[in-house]
């Protein structure tokens, strides 16, 4: 028998580091000014593609909002890519420059190579996401590698706990997250 404190522990984990929050304090972590662009980049590149999951699920196109069903993540998928595209593309058109800039090709890197990955398994989105922007914050500076050790396990113990994902897929995940951002 499971126990329900250890579940409840691991499903506020996976809710408190999902990759939708993970990647937003990604782009609000990033040095500098809080321009305008930074706002509108985070609303295409983050909040749309939760938007877009949210009316999937209540247009009954995925079962739920955790897509869990590989075949159900490739159309969330492809919005979240498109939308990565367009964020890129914007600041490009802005000339954009920086951190923000390089954010946003690695996020874009990582979420294709994210999409690719499912037609082959449901890897791990939790530890991309922890594993990709904890490098890509610890590269810029703003806190040590150690500090996100703890979170990567724990968020790994909390997929695998709640059977969301075998121990290949968290690491498959984890190492998409850390080619992704840890290109340079």
């Amino acid at each position: 028998m499971r126990d329900t404190r250890f579940e409840r522990a691991a499903r506020v984990v996976s809710i408190v580091i999902s990759p939708p929050l993970v990647s937003t304090l990604g782009v609000l972590l990033v040095p500098g000014k809080f321009e305008p662009i930074r706002g509108i980049y985070l609303s295409i590149a983050m909040v749309i593609p939760v938007l877009w999951v949210i009316f999937l699920r209540a247009d009954g196109r995925v079962s739920g909002l955790d897509l869990m069903k590989r075949s159900e993540r490739l159309l969330p998928l492809a919005g979240t890519v498109l939308c990565a595209v367009l964020g890129l593309w914007l600041l490009s058109e802005v000339q954009a420059v920086g951190e923000l800039s390089t954010f946003g090709q690695r996020y874009l890197l990582t979420v294709v190579a994210l999409t690719l990955a499912t037609f082959l398994d449901k890897v791990s989105f939790h530890t991309a996401a922890i594993v990709g922007v904890g490098l890509f914050i610890h590269q810029l500076g703003a806190l040590p590698l150690v500090f996100y050790m703890p979170l990567i396990a724990l968020v790994g113990w909390a997929r695998i706990y709640l059977k969301k994902h075998t121990l290949p897929q968290v690491i498959a995940g984890g190492s998409i997250g850390l080619i992704g951002f840890g290109c340079q």
